[in-house]
């Protein structure tokens, strides 16, 4: 009987912990979702609603309005784009939770100077904003980049506006 207790305690957590990550409107699979689609879509403003903003480290208060941070991200990914440089599509989104935090893995297909590539699991990381009550992008980097090294399209699109 025990046994059968904790097997369905077992079987409920897991329950959750997907129901948490993949469901609701602050999941962070909806977050990443609603964020690439806007962006394949031009909607700058509307992906910037799902960026996790900070102009310090993640865990360091900002000193930046929204405004002000929606300005600085969304003329920064729309001057990537005239450059010739922008995500086209995504797909394959797969979200799990690491010690008790998401994260998530993408298939992105990235225009750089007129050629499509497709970097694969790109690595997405989520920040809980507790004012909004949901998860939002952070970042976005793909596992080809080396050690310290980030492409300007991960520049663009991560949540990062300070100087």
């Amino acid at each position: 009987m025990k046994i059968i207790k904790w097997g369905f305690l077992v079987i409920l957590t897991v329950i959750l912990i997907f129901l948490y990550l993949n469901l609701g409107p602050g999941s962070p699979r909806n977050s990443v979702s609603k964020f690439l689609t806007n962006i394949e879509e031009g909607q700058y403003e509307e992906a910037f609603e799902h960026v996790y903003f900070h102009n310090n480290a993640y865990d360091e208060d900002v000193t930046i309005s929204q405004d002000e941070a929606k300005q600085i991200w969304v003329s920064r990914v729309e001057e990537l784009k005239s450059e010739g440089i922008y995500i086209k599509s995504y797909s394959g989104i797969k979200i799990r939770s690491n010690d008790g935090y998401p994260q998530g893995y993408v298939t992105l297909t990235v225009v750089e100077n007129g050629e499509e590539r497709v970097y694969e699991d790109v690595f997405i990381s989520f920040v809980h904003n507790t004012t909004k009550n949901k998860w939002q992008v952070g970042n976005l980097q793909s596992l080809e980049s080396n050690v310290g090294e980030k492409r300007n399209w991960e520049k663009a699109y991560s949540g990062y506006v300070g100087n």
